[in-house]
């Protein structure tokens, strides 16, 4: 069996500061580093206890060089560096039999989501519904490669409106509560990492059940930004729509050339003066 790890960092249990997952934070941004590696490597050994033959792993926060490579795991491959053509996902294809997300969070706005965000822009929507990080790359992962998702780590918030989106089947393992923006009840990291081991081990036996997440297109994805002049830049794209002051629309019935162009869109608008 052959497993994509997709590696974020806001959802890992002691994470409650953007110090920790900036380079700019020093030693918080170290301590961050290693929080998230820790957490990757017992989703690795769960799945490779259970069965698991193959394990990619993609480095997909910020800069996306946070994981330790030295401290990871010899028998999976890792991917880092930027810029991939499909971001979080880069590096999956069908030959994967499931996807696990570790580290996940909230959407941006999402009160009980411990520093919310969705990627870059104020708030982004899929065909009108406003998704987290986590709903959009599994419906990617699922319209573009038949992968479905079968266990997500993170706050407890987001483990709940991803399992009330793609089911049950799923193992979320939920490794913080939070309080606001800026706090969490953080499991002990010893704690977090043997409980998403645990989830790993269980996840495994499970994908042969599981259904890839297939929302039905054509795709529109939705921005709206924090400022007119980032609407203003990302508009200059073509084949997007200026559907409000700060909303710019693009739409593809194709999900993947739907996932590129919202990049493209997000590096546009940030690009200048706000």
């Amino acid at each position: 069996m052959k497993i994509y790890i997709s590696a974020d960092i806001e959802g890992v249990a002691g994470i409650v500061d953007w110090e920790q997952c900036r380079p700019s934070g020093g030693a918080a941004w170290q301590e961050g580093r290693d929080l998230l590696t820790a957490e990757v490597n017992a989703a690795i050994e769960g799945a490779f206890l259970a069965g698991a033959h193959s394990i990619v792993v993609n480095d997909a926060h910020g800069a996306m060089r946070t994981i330790l490579p030295r401290s990871l795991d010899p028998r999976v491959r890792l991917i880092q560096g930027r810029v991939k053509t499909n971001y979080m996902l880069e590096g999956l294809d069908r030959s994967f039999d499931a996807l696990f997300m570790i580290g996940y969070h909230g959407a941006a706005g999402a009160r009980w989501g411990v520093l919310n965000h969705t990627y870059s822009p104020y708030e982004t929507r899929l065909n009108g519904t406003t998704v987290d990080e986590a709903l959009l790359n599994a419906a990617v992962a699922g319209v573009g490669f038949d992968v479905p998702v079968a266990l997500v780590s993170g706050d407890e918030w987001t483990i709940h409106e991803v399992r009330r989106t793609l089911g049950a089947g799923l193992i979320g393992v939920a490794t913080k509560r939070s309080t606001s923006r800026y706090a969490a009840e953080s499991l002990h990291p010893t704690e977090a990492c043997r409980m998403i081991a645990d989830g790993a081990q269980q996840a495994i036996p499970r994908v042969s059940t599981l259904i890839p997440y297939l929302p039905p297109g054509p795709y529109t994805i939705e921005l709206d930004f924090e400022t007119s002049a980032q609407a203003d830049r990302a508009a200059l794209m073509p084949s997007t729509e200026r559907v409000a002051d700060r909303t710019v629309n693009y739409t593809d019935s194709d999900i993947l050339t739907m996932y590129r162009a919202y990049q493209a869109l997000m590096i546009l608008g940030h690009s200048g003066e706000v």
